[in-house]
């Protein structure tokens, strides 16, 4: 009998360096958790032994429990490496119609041949359905579907406004030169730009330069790409291309931009 207390002994003492040794094998394994060895005391009974005098029967492993604690975040080059900060997991299925649900806190995933996003078995990642804003649709998982990245992030859509508002210094004096010259800053007072979209979804640089003309009375000149434009509304109304309230002026012209000017 005292053989085979010992041995269980030897025994469990065996089981906890395979875990340990499992643990430190699978020390750069993403999503693993560390397991345990929990052991419990060997007791025989019997109707004619005394309680007060039977020794134990040795050791037993009762369990190799997981410990779900909170691992390292590891930045990597790849844009479908996911990692879960608290609690929670990742829900894979093995196909796309499939109903056989897998979780794991692993966050390897790479785009196959049809642009789902799977894991290195080929599980497809499980997202929920989202609202036009980006916000979530549904929490449950019966509504989640695999996830697919779109070959196209939508049609393109050109600018249509620009609201910019600002101050002008009120001191400031008219250029010595009056003819304005876009490449000379010595013309011109101040100078902003805005980057914009054409139909197409290729971005202009858009510069609007402003010219002292008089006290609290400015003239605003626009160019995009370094090409001087026109705006539409200085024909019919002068008083479009010139800020003159010291208060505010707003100044409607090329793609419907919008200026919001104050005079420190």
């Amino acid at each position: 009998m005292s053989f085979n207390i010992a041995l269980s002994g030897l025994n469990a003492a065996q089981k906890d360096l395979d875990v340990t040794s499992n643990n430190i094998a699978n020390v750069n394994t993403v999503g693993f958790k560390e397991s345990r060895a929990e052991f419990v005391d060997v007791y025989a009974s019997s109707l004619l032994a005394s309680g007060k005098t039977k020794v134990g029967d040795g050791v037993l492993t009762s369990e190799v429990a997981q410990q779900f604690s909170q691992g390292s975040i590891q930045f990597t080059n790849n844009a479908l490496d996911l990692a879960i900060t608290g609690n929670g997991f990742f829900a894979t299925v093995p196909e796309i119609d499939s109903l056989e649900t897998s979780y794991t806190r692993a966050g390897q995933f790479k785009l196959n041949d049809d642009n789902f996003v799977v894991n290195s078995l080929g599980g497809h990642l499980l997202g929920f359905p989202i609202n036009a804003d980006g916000t979530s649709a549904s929490v449950s998982l019966s509504t989640a579907s695999p996830i697919r990245i779109p070959t196209s992030s939508g049609a393109p859509t050109q600018s249509s406004e620009v609201d910019i508002r600002m101050n002008l210094p009120a001191g400031d004096v008219p250029p010595a030169n009056g003819t304005f010259d876009p490449t000379d800053p010595l013309t011109f007072n101040n100078s902003t730009s805005v980057t914009v979209f054409d139909s197409l979804g290729d971005s202009h640089i858009m510069t609007y330069y402003f010219v002292k003309a008089a006290a609290n009375e400015w003239n605003v000149f626009t160019a995009v790409d370094e090409q001087m434009v026109d705006i539409p509304a200085a024909a019919a109304n002068p008083a479009a291309s010139t800020l003159v309230q010291p208060t505010g002026a707003a100044l409607q012209g090329l793609f419907c931009y919008l200026i919001r000017v104050g005079i420190l």
